[in-house]
């Protein structure tokens, strides 16, 4: 897949170090958020902490709230450099209340009924961009998830058995659409839906 990457018409180069991803999504008591993931519903979002290098620590964390409507994407986000755990030392109760302290307010109004942990999920990432930057290609693979169902607190102690994944992701501004579609033909992908939360919680939730 790379290499076909590599060789595409667009000359995509490699724009950023591959690295680990790690998010814990978060859902309403009703898990609406996989709900209207699953269903397909034109106009959907989620909450995510995320960070970057090795699982089990948290060197800091981004506060996400990911936001779509039919192919347009688009998130508010706010970084807590100073939030930096080990796992042994996080509790959701914890982390709520710091989050709710130290994000803005429209952030802490989604917080407010969005915090019931379901899944973490870590993977590997590789960047591509094409030349004049217009058009991104992310690779993940190595998809790994853990159910945060029953804890008190982020744990690796819950595998979840998901098929092995490789995702292939194209990223543009709305004004390159037709640009994108136009690379989408010499990409090696089966273009469609493809949620890491929805795969990983629906299995979390039948663990």
């Amino acid at each position: 897949m790379v290499s076909r990457i590599r060789n595409h018409p667009a000359a995509f180069s490699e724009s950023y170090s591959e690295r680990r991803v790690n998010s814990i999504y978060f859902d309403t008591p009703g898990f609406m958020n996989l709900v209207d993931a699953t269903e397909g519903i034109g106009e959907r979002s989620k909450i995510r902490l995320r960070w970057y290098g090795p699982l089990a620590r948290i060197p800091g964390v981004t506060v996400e709230w990911k936001r779509k409507r039919s192919n347009v994407s688009w998130k508010v986000s706010e970084s807590l450099p100073g939030f930096s755990r080990t796992f042994e030392e996080c509790f959701w109760a914890d982390i709520r209340e710091e989050l709710m302290t130290n994000v803005q307010p429209e952030l802490i109004a989604r917080l407010a009924t969005n915090f019931v942990p379901v899944v973490m999920v870590s993977y590997l990432r590789r960047y591509f961009e094409t030349l004049d930057e217009s058009i991104r290609v992310t690779v993940d693979s190595d998809i790994s998830a853990y159910s945060q169902t029953i804890t008190a607190g982020p744990t690796l102690r819950f595998p979840i058995a998901i098929a092995p994944l490789t995702i292939l992701e194209l990223k543009a501004s709305v004004q390159n659409a037709e640009a994108v579609r136009r690379v989408s033909k010499d990409l090696p992908m089966s273009i469609g839906r493809s949620s890491k939360y929805a795969v990983a919680a629906e299995a979390a939730l039948l663990y």
